[in-house]
């Protein structure tokens, strides 16, 4: 792509060599045009430290909850952040798939929050850490659309073509890059 080949050329050249046509195109489809990897090259950065902001943001959250349960809290302290740190990473190197990932995981987080949001207004205990706190339901369910939002706008413009399900097909079944 950096020499300025097209996907549908590279999809040809590489397809004599490969059995799984839809495995092929699939990682065809992930990687963004060159182009336009420059220019979501700021938008991706600020994505990319927002998740990790929201990963250190949950250690941090979660350590008095953690130091009083001793080494197995701890051990869990370090675990917890690993989604965070898979979607950066991905983010960091512009993989089609994680951006629809971060964009679920955003929608359950706000979806998750509302509800503990509601369910604390209405004098339901559900246990959850944010419940007693308004304030920090309400700061978490904006950082999660920001994060969400970013991801899906990045998404769909660096790999229009890359869905849902993976690569989507034009009306005579052929991938489309």
């Amino acid at each position: 792509l950096k020499a300025g080949k097209s996907k549908e050329d590279i999809y040809f050249e590489l397809k004599k060599n490969f059995d799984d046509e839809l495995l092929l195109a699939r990682w065809i489809a992930m990687f963004p045009r060159w182009e336009k990897k420059e220019k979501y090259k700021i938008p991706n950065l600020i994505l990319f430290i927002l998740l990790i902001l929201s990963g250190v943001l949950k250690v941090i959250s979660f350590i008095p909850l953690f130091v009083s349960s001793g080494l197995y809290g701890l051990i869990l302290l370090f675990v917890i952040p690993i989604l965070n740190i898979w979607v950066a990473i991905g983010v960091w190197k512009m993989r089609g798939y994680i951006y629809r990932a971060a964009t679920l995981l955003s929608l359950m987080g706000i979806f998750k929050m509302t509800g503990s949001l509601l369910s604390a207004k209405a004098g339901i205990s559900n246990h959850e850490l944010f419940a007693s706190d308004p304030t920090s339901a309400t700061l978490t369910i904006f950082f999660l659309a920001i994060i969400g939002s970013l991801s899906f706008y990045i998404g769909r413009n660096l790999f229009p073509n890359y869905g849902w399900s993976g690569v989507e097909k034009g009306p005579d079944g052929k991938a489309l890059f």
